[in-house]
């Protein structure tokens, strides 16, 4: 497996999935993260088009990543996330919530 051919898979079906339905993925952070990878992996495949499953397909191999494993782990992981966040009674503050919102940076940014 080369960093390039991984790289190049991924924005092909960065490419195919903004087409079909209209998702934008971070190729970068895909070609990184593997568990971010299976994610996007079974959003392509949930979409049932012939071409993303395809491609999809392709950057399985290329990643040597089993789906269902990353179904199971993501889905505990979060669990687990909100558990620890129900028993600390945690609540995001103003100011992280205005930090979260992604309009304000590009309003500044096109001025």
């Amino acid at each position: 497996m080369t960093s390039t051919e991984v790289f190049s898979a991924a924005a092909l079906l960065y490419a195919r999935m903004r087409r079909v339905n209209s998702r934008v993925i971070d190729v970068m952070y895909l070609v990184e993260n593997k568990q971010y990878a299976q994610h996007v992996l079974t959003l392509a495949q949930e979409a049932k088009d012939d071409e993303l499953d395809r491609l999809s397909v392709r950057l399985q191999r290329l990643m040597n990543l089993d789906l269902h494993e990353s179904q199971i782990d993501t889905h505990e992981t979060v669990s687990a996330a909100d558990e620890q966040d129900d028993r600390l009674g945690y609540e995001a503050t103003p100011e992280e919530v205005y930090k979260a919102q992604v309009q304000h940076h590009y309003i500044g940014a096109l001025r």
